[in-house]
């Protein structure tokens, strides 16, 4: 049976198409945004089919790999450059119509190399379900 909503998220570290010496902490708030919506990997396993019918809602934040755990500061590891590895996928399997509320991330949280993303959605008409009555489900009577 399929759910109505599916979800993948976490860190599917796509990255930028880019390095580090094009790409850091000096000219990340310029370019990034701009880059994830031509220059990111994930677009190229969308156009190979993978992740069919998922969506993910436009990226308007910076990038959320790879960090100083202690700091707002990007890292430069092997040349990578700051990326979008930390994502939010999902799949409307149902007829509702659904509304993106915000996509971000939370800078703030510091402990990691990676920061949180998260997502907000508002299933438009959705009802509750109604459930039986617990003792007439459970009269074997």
């Amino acid at each position: 049976m399929l759910a109505d909503f599916a979800f993948f998220m976490g860190d599917l570290n796509y990255r930028l198409k880019t390095t580090f010496s094009e790409l850091n902490n000096s000219n990340v708030k310029d370019k990034a945004i701009d880059l994830a919506a031509t220059q990111d990997q994930i677009l190229d396993a969308f156009a190979q089919g993978n992740f069919p019918d998922y969506h993910e809602p436009r990226i308007d934040f910076l990038p959320s790999y790879k960090m100083s755990s202690d700091s707002k500061e990007y890292i430069n590891k092997k040349e990578q450059p700051p990326s979008y590895c930390d994502r939010v996928l999902y799949k409307n399997n149902s007829s509702l119509e659904v509304e993106e509320d915000f996509y971000a991330c939370l800078h703030d949280v510091l402990g990691s190399d990676h920061r949180p993303v998260q997502l907000g959605l508002t299933i438009k008409d959705f009802k509750q379900p109604e459930f039986g009555d617990l003792t007439k489900l459970l009269d074997r009577s």
